[in-house]
């Protein structure tokens, strides 16, 4: 019953390896057409808030320079 079962399932495997030998070259894809935008300027889409902007983290680092 092994033997039977491993027999068929080494044909099967040989036969799907051999029938992706063939010879047909794939068609060569069809360029995409690119999506072209061009830039407008935006209205009123500046916001402003008050506030001061600042790093987390601020090293006190000094350099001498001259």
């Amino acid at each position: 019953m092994l033997r039977h079962a491993l027999s068929i399932a080494l044909s099967a495997a040989a036969v799907l390896l051999l029938a992706a030998c063939g010879q047909e070259a794939a068609p060569p894809a069809a360029p995409r057409p690119a999506l072209v935008v061009q830039p407008q300027p935006a209205e009123a889409a500046a916001d402003s808030y008050p506030g001061e902007v600042r790093a987390r983290f601020e090293p006190e680092l000094a350099f001498r320079i001259g």
